[in-house]
């Protein structure tokens, strides 16, 4: 008899690199991304930093919302 799997589980909370692979952009862009209030700041559990994902999703609902209204482009220096 063959082990059944384990469930995959898509974690709500990640680190810096894994939410700017989910956001699809490098972890130094995510950084300016975050410092520019663009992406959500991470939320402090003891010495960790996580990241909602979530909160992520709801900045590319805005994201696509808005460019739906008016071609809406964002453009951040660094």
């Amino acid at each position: 008899m063959t082990p059944r799997p384990k469930p995959q589980i898509t974690p709500r909370g990640l680190n810096r690199v894994q939410a700017a692979e989910y956001a699809g952009v490098s972890p130094s862009l995510f950084d300016v991304l975050v410092k520019a209030g663009v992406m959500p700041k991470p939320i402090q559990w003891g010495g960790r930093r996580v990241f909602d994902r979530v909160a992520i999703d709801r900045v590319f609902d805005k994201a696509m919302k808005m460019k739906d209204e008016d071609d809406w482009t964002f453009e951040v220096s660094v």
